[in-house]
């Protein structure tokens, strides 16, 4: 009996955990990062790009320079933190995405400063820029290390 509690409670537990989702492993790689990329507003923002034309009408438009480092072939996604009032914060995504549907889901760390670190006092807004496989999604989701979805965008054929 005491063994059945025990299984029980470890498959319980291991469906809240998800690993009973369909989800395929998909490879994609940071290709480009700033920590001043000029975004509007607090928010996690996660754009499409649909390839290094669209990436370089968004750095002029922004202001920001990737350090003119060649782009592959291909579609981009753009993952912004938002504007901070520090230094100190910071995004990147995992090689390691997810397919689950229709759904491409970018796996993301994003670190902010300790309360009381020192830090400097200069406006912020880091992003990062994302290779993504052409095509098998209609969406894509950013997650956090925490498992909260931080932003979603619907990916144009």
């Amino acid at each position: 009996m005491k063994y059945g509690i025990l299984l029980l409670s470890l498959g319980l537990s291991a469906c809240a955990g998800g690993w009973m989702k369909r989800e395929s492993s998909v490879e994609v790689s940071e290709v480009a990062r700033s920590y001043q990329c000029n975004s509007e507003g607090q928010e996690t923002r996660i754009s499409l790009l649909p390839d290094a034309a669209a990436v370089a009408v968004w750095q002029q438009q922004r202001g920001v320079d990737f350090g003119g480092e060649r782009l592959p072939q291909g579609r981009f996604a753009l993952v912004e933190m938002g504007e901070r009032n520090s230094g100190g914060y910071g995004v990147a995504i995992s090689r390691l995405a997810g397919r689950r549907g229709g759904t491409l889901i970018l796996r993301g760390t994003f670190v902010a400063p300790a309360a009381g670190d020192m830090s400097t006092q200069a406006i912020t807004s880091p992003c990062v820029l994302v290779s993504l496989p052409r095509e098998g999604y209609e969406t894509i989701e950013i997650v956090d290390q925490d498992g909260r979805l931080r932003g979603r965008v619907a990916a144009a054929p």
